[in-house]
């Protein structure tokens, strides 16, 4: 019971710093838009079509017989 009790301290503690945190932040710091053009998106895109060329290997390694 100590245990649970240090931790639910421990995590309401946390909770608590970070509400703090939270509220002092200025009003005007927030995410600004990002002027993306069609070379980001095209870099975007590319890095998840190269991400699923590489898990699909993976998978195909992984499933080959010995």
């Amino acid at each position: 019971m100590k245990k649970f009790r240090s931790k639910a301290a421990v995590a309401s503690t946390s909770l608590a710093a970070a509400a703090v945190a939270r509220a002092s932040e200025s009003a005007d710091t927030g995410v600004t838009e990002m002027n993306a053009g069609m070379g980001t998106v095209g870099i975007l895109i590319g890095g998840v079509a190269a991400m699923g060329v590489v898990i699909w290997l993976i998978i195909k390694l992984m499933n080959r017989k010995k």
